[in-house]
């Protein structure tokens, strides 16, 4: 596949890091790192006027679990962080610098993966706020907790399945989960459905594009499927299956063997492939502006992917005679 046009050039922000990289979150210009050592750490991510990324470490904790910290998460409206490690749930201060323990989800033990949904909402009196549901999957089942009064909270039965998930993802008043050999979306009230297979590699894969529209991968392509598991519009494929998937509207972006490559769904276009070394993550935080900074990380290595400017690359579509997709992008 021909790349038509650069949409993001990639900035090193962290290189040569001296711990194993395991999991990354960001969020209002912080990155978080969980390392394979147990250590974790937050760092502030600045532009300068030369466009550089300026990175400082705000705190670090390097006794925050004895085990690698496979997976976290942060609700920065509530002032919390999630973390998965040792294969269990644990809740964190975010306010104070090492991250001190809120409380550990006993129930939790022998978790492997976990989502998040978080709602912005609007009182009756006009008041805003945000609810937190959390689903963990443990063993062959599904665990969900709401959160409220600084803790966690079980609001559903545990529900049981046909293997052990290997990825999970709120869809709705559902779940998208991906087992070893298939996908299934199973709503709250118990119902199951299942969706297709995995594939060959066996690895499921899912990203959100909104609250009623998935990415899940299938081997080299990308499907894309509604809160009722139906497909909703034409595949994307890829040359490779693809490690890790994020979108940043218009783009799907994925790591796709030693590249990081950049699509656009509708219409289906190959923007751009991103040569780094071993890129491994994916992951972004939502700006002031509602606008996604992206972040890929290796083990050793984190850079920024910064968008071209739209007025860069709208004329190159125009040159390739692109022009609703030009549209599409002088929208955003």
């Amino acid at each position: 596949m021909k790349a038509m046009y650069d949409a993001y050039e990639p900035l090193p922000i962290l290189e040569k890091f001296p711990l194993q990289i395991e999991t990354i979150t960001a969020y209002d210009g912080n990155l978080v790192v969980g390392t394979k050592q147990g250590h974790l750490l937050m760092y502030s991510i600045n532009s300068d006027s030369t466009s550089r990324m300026k990175i400082n470490l705000l705190r670090s904790n390097k006794n925050f679990s004895r085990k690698p910290i496979t997976q976290i998460a942060v609700v920065p409206e509530h002032q919390i962080l999630i973390s998965l490690s040792d294969q269990m749930i644990s809740i964190h201060d975010l306010t104070v610098f090492n991250f001190p323990l809120l409380s550990t989800l006993q129930e939790t033990k022998g978790a492997v993966a976990f989502d998040l949904d978080i709602k912005h909402n609007i009182s009756l009196t006009g008041e805003a706020f945000v609810t937190v549901r959390l689903v963990v999957a443990v063993r062959r089942k599904l665990q969900f907790y709401y959160w409220k009064a600084r803790q966690f909270h079980s609001f559903e039965k545990d529900l049981s399945l046909n293997d052990t998930p290997k990825s999970l993802l709120w869809c709705g008043e559902a779940v998208v989960v991906g087992l070893r050999y298939d996908y299934w979306l199973v709503q709250l009230t118990g119902e199951q459905k299942e969706l297709f297979a995995t594939g060959r590699s066996q690895q499921p894969l899912m990203t959100k594009l909104s609250d009623n529209c998935l990415a899940v991968e299938r081997d080299e392509k990308t499907i894309f499927i509604d809160t009722d598991g139906k497909t909703v519009c034409n595949n994307l494929e890829w040359k490779e299956q693809p490690s890790a998937l994020i979108y940043d509207e218009p783009y799907i972006i994925a790591i796709v063997s030693k590249s990081v490559q950049v699509q656009s769904q509708n219409p289906i276009l190959h923007i751009q492939t991103i040569d780094i070394e071993k890129p491994k993550f994916l992951t972004y935080a939502v700006t002031n502006k509602n606008k996604k900074q992206v972040f890929v990380a290796s083990a050793t290595h984190i850079w920024s992917l910064c968008p071209v400017p739209i007025s860069i690359q709208i004329p190159q579509l125009l040159a390739a005679k692109e022009f609703t997709f030009a549209l599409k992008l002088a929208d955003l």
